[in-house]
Formats: C-alpha cells, structure tokens, sequence
C-alpha cells in the first residue's frame, strides 16, 4: 500500500462563514415549474410565480432532508407535475402522501399543483418542525 499522504495544518483567513455558504447556494430548479428560494434569495414569496413562470418555493435549509437538489427530489416532483393536474381534473384534487417527507418539499409541490389534500409524515421530529415552517412560508400553496 501507498504511504498515507503529509498532513500539515494550514491557516484559514477569517471570514463571515454564514454569508459564504450562502453564497454558494444559488436559486434551485425543481423539475419544470418549480424554484426553490432560500430565506436569504431575493424574490416573490413562496406560493407565488416568478417571472420565469415557475411556482415559488420558500424552503429554510435547515438538518430536515430535500432542498430539492437530490436527482430522488427532482424525479418525485417531476412525477407529481405529470400526475397530480391530471388527476385532479374535474375532481376536488387527490390525496397526496409525502412519507418520510423531510423538509416537506414534495408535499408542497402536490399542494401547489392542485392535490386535494396532502400529508407529509416523518419519523424526525426536526423535520416535522422544519415541514411546518416550510408549509407557513409557502402559504397559500400549503397550509401548515
């Protein structure tokens, strides 16, 4: 086996570390008529539509999984957009669970393309509370 490589600490320039990461965090596509903006991205409020026609999608990061970058995150919202207007054609919407639904970003979308009602369920207690918070940014595209 190779030897493991020199490790040296080298120093790191202060900085305001919030702000950088931020900064690195760019608005998000969510399959085709989605946008995931984060607390510090300027734009419409969640529930809205922004100028590219794309459903807001107010999201706190936050330890709850699905900001809406994960390829399962992008497919399971590229489904509801392809079934939910569909099935909730001449109906009052159908019914839509989110299980194990993390920050709730998926049953946002369903709420936002018409599902009836929506439950998102999971196991984590902090992204129940994160989903909430979530659900009361996105209002009235979801209720809490």
């Amino acid at each position: 086996l190779p030897a493991a490589p020199a490790l040296a600490p080298e120093p790191v320039a202060d900085r305001d570390w919030v702000v950088h990461v931020q900064k690195s965090w760019h608005p998000l596509p969510l399959a085709r008529g989605f946008r995931v903006l984060l607390p510090w991205h300027e734009g419409p409020p969640g529930g809205a539509r922004g100028r590219d026609g794309r459903a807001v999608l107010r999201l706190e990061g936050g330890e709850a999984f699905g900001l809406g970058d994960h390829p399962t995150t992008q497919g399971g919202a590229a489904f509801l957009e392809r079934t939910v207007p569909a099935l909730a054609a001449g109906t009052a919407g159908p019914r839509v669970l989110d299980y194990g639904s993390g920050s709730g970003v998926l049953a946002l979308c369903a709420a936002a393309l018409g599902a009836g009602r929506v439950l998102g369920v999971d196991v984590d207690e902090r992204a129940v509370a994160a989903a909430r918070r979530n659900a009361a940014l996105n209002a009235p595209a979801a209720a809490a």
